[in-house]
């Protein structure tokens, strides 16, 4: 059907540039025959002078009778030429409004056979009467279809809700309004942790997620996600016990660790606060700090197992 309206749309073009060149070509032509009635008007007034002229002469004898009547001949042969364009004219415009008919039909016709096709586009477009996200296709492109016949199913994504499991060792972690990523193969989705299932199934529980803004077209229902849930940070470590040794070195440096074990240096410096205690002067992200000698400290970041193997 789009390939049938984009083709009479074409030829509806097409037809209006044809039909507008023939009306030019009309008009042209139309000029062209009062020009020429116009002319032979002129030669017909000019005949009518010389015979005129010739009559007097003729009486008066200088010029013969012959030629009087040779002059009376042109003026009649110009008469019959103007009576004769006057009737090609008279019939043109005759012709040139039949014309101008049937070209103007030419273009109605091109015109209401795109109108029905849109109209019947129309009638085969389905409209769903609210907004929503195609869950499931029932049937494929160039199948044909019974009336009654199931083509797709539409949900409402106003209230959209996101399940996943969480471990149970995780679930004390959690809750309301914590914030959240959904993870798919299209994209990323923000939204917040809505509703916590307590009740623990082989091993975890539900976490119910609502997404912040209205979701993509992409989305799909029954499609597998992955969820990144934003624990709330609070600060483990803020007072550390001074190494045996810390009077020995000028400068220490502290690293932070990373639960995969690797050490990341960091620029937080440290001051002593007790006798055998350091305090820092920054908020440490990590649960686990790691102070070495800035002579030893060579390296912006490593792996802790294998460092102590």
């Amino acid at each position: 059907m789009e390939q049938d309206i984009h083709n009479a749309s074409y030829e509806q073009l097409n037809l209006e540039s044809q039909v507008a060149i023939d009306k030019s070509n009309l008009a042209i032509k139309l000029s062209q025959i009062k020009v020429d009635l116009s002319k032979a008007k002129m030669a017909l007034q000019q005949q009518a002078l010389e015979l005129n002229a010739n009559k007097v002469l003729m009486e008066q004898g200088i010029i013969s009778a012959i030629r009087f009547k040779q002059s009376e001949m042109l003026y009649k042969q110009s008469e019959l030429e103007v009576n004769a364009k006057n009737d090609e004219l008279s019939l043109f415009k005759e012709a040139f409004d039949q014309q101008l008919i049937a070209l103007n039909n030419k273009v109605n016709i091109a015109k209401n056979k795109l109108s029905y096709l849109q109209r019947r586009q129309e009638q085969l477009t389905l409209t769903a009467n609210f907004d929503g996200t195609v869950s499931q296709n029932l049937a494929k492109l160039g199948q044909a279809v019974t009336q009654g016949q199931s083509l797709f199913e539409l949900i409402e994504t106003d209230n959209l809700l996101a399940k996943i499991q969480v471990p149970q060792y995780s679930s004390t972690q959690l809750k309301i309004d914590q914030k959240a990523d959904i993870v798919t193969p299209s994209g990323t989705i923000a939204a917040k942790v809505d509703y916590i299932d307590t009740v623990i199934r082989n091993g975890a529980i539900n976490v119910f997620l609502v997404l912040n803004a209205p979701p993509p077209s992409w989305l799909r229902s029954s499609q597998a996600i992955e969820a990144h849930i934003y624990l709330e940070q609070s600060l483990v470590v803020q007072n550390i016990k001074k190494p045996n040794d810390f009077d020995n070195y000028s400068k220490w440096k502290v690293y932070e660790i990373t639960p995969s074990s690797k050490a990341i240096l960091t620029n937080i410096n440290y001051k002593t606060t007790e006798q055998d205690t350091l305090s820092f002067n920054e908020t440490l992200q990590s649960n686990y700090v790691l102070l070495l000698p800035a002579d030893y400290a060579t390296k912006n970041n490593f792996d802790l197992i294998g460092a102590f193997k």
